[in-house]
């Protein structure tokens, strides 16, 4: 069975009427995604900025409330908690944010940072206690405690706070962590250190990842599966060199083709037009064929094509992906 299991989550915002608009619209940030991630395993979510990925891993950590949906942890659903119940079930699950340093509170100390989880949740109620705990955790990301759990998150630099926040991210033992593009505000070498960290830390603990980058090299090295959004929707899903060595839906292959390369030249990349779509209104049929180089007309923007299976652990979702083996000639 599945850790994490996702059924047809949507979030939509609402978007109040105003001169230009007096109809009140939603925007549909997320849009009928179906996921799941099993016990040790980290699957890279990726797409370009606002096809809502972060909204997807806010709600999947119920940051954010889910229009409609369901989210299943050990089986067990999530979605309706509240209250008490659902801090209790936050014990199993927790976030590592993309800002290091406005994630963490600056008028408090490393320690007391760390320990925060701890207490709120009622765990070691014994200072001392809590104090080896936390220098525990700190040790475990590569930190000293005896020089950081008196100081303060402006002493640390950008690698080392996200350290921090990992710690306190792992100071609740959970089972899935949500990483909201946890190494972009970070320098290329400290971005090889975090993601390596994490990897050690998923070894060590059985721990199981949603890793949301932008950063398709990144996401490869470290995921067993990449999910591919765009537009709210999921358009591909693979094993990580099967979607990065033979993609199937054009949207995947333009991301895959942006990725530096020395040995690439700029007339093999893959230049999509246009701008992303609104999605407070995103086209009939499939949302990409409005910057899509070989869309068919009649085609692509009249039937939305859904996700299907093309091979072992691959889906796709487009027309055209189903007819061939590939879509762009020259990737």
């Amino acid at each position: 069975m599945s850790l994490l299991r996702v059924e047809g989550l949507k979030v939509h915002f609402p978007v109040q009427p105003g001169l230009f608009s007096p109809v009140r619209s939603w925007i549909r940030a997320v849009d009928g995604v179906d996921l799941e991630i099993d016990s040790g395993e980290t699957v890279g979510l990726v797409g370009e900025s606002g096809c809502g990925k972060t909204t997807l891993g806010r709600a999947i950590a119920r940051l954010v409330e889910p229009t409609a949906g369901h989210v299943f942890l050990d089986g067990a659903e999530i979605t309706g908690l509240q209250g008490s119940a659902l801090r209790d079930v936050r014990r199993r699950f927790q976030m590592i944010f993309q800002d290091p340093h406005g994630s963490l509170n600056p008028r408090m100390t490393i320690g007391g940072i760390v320990a925060e989880p701890l207490v709120i949740h009622g765990l070691e109620r014994e200072r001392g206690a809590r104090d080896r705990r936390v220098a525990a955790l700190l040790e475990s990301v590569g930190l000293d405690p005896g020089s950081a759990m008196q100081r303060y998150p402006h002493e640390f630099s950008g690698g080392q706070r996200q350290r921090i926040g990992i710690a306190r991210a792992l100071a609740l033992e959970p089972r899935l962590l949500v990483c909201d593009e946890p190494v972009s505000a970070l320098d290329v070498s400290v971005q090889a250190q975090i993601v390596n960290l994490l990897q050690d830390l998923q070894d060590r603990l059985g721990i199981s990842l949603l890793f949301i980058a932008h950063d398709l090299a990144v996401v490869e090295h470290i995921s067993r599966r990449v999910v591919v959004m765009y537009l709210g929707k999921i358009v591909e899903v693979a094993p990580s060199r099967v979607l990065v060595g033979s993609p199937r839906h054009p949207y995947t292959q333009a991301l895959i083709s942006a990725v530096p390369e020395i040995n690439r030249t700029t007339e093999n990349r893959i230049v999509l037009e246009g701008d992303v779509p609104s999605p407070a209104s995103p086209p009939s049929g499939c949302a990409f064929h409005t910057r899509c180089p070989i869309a068919e007309k009649g085609r692509c923007d009249g039937v939305m094509p859904e996700l299907r299976q093309i091979g072992p652990g691959h889906f796709v979702a487009c027309h055209l992906a189903w007819d061939s083996p590939k879509t762009i000639v020259g990737l």
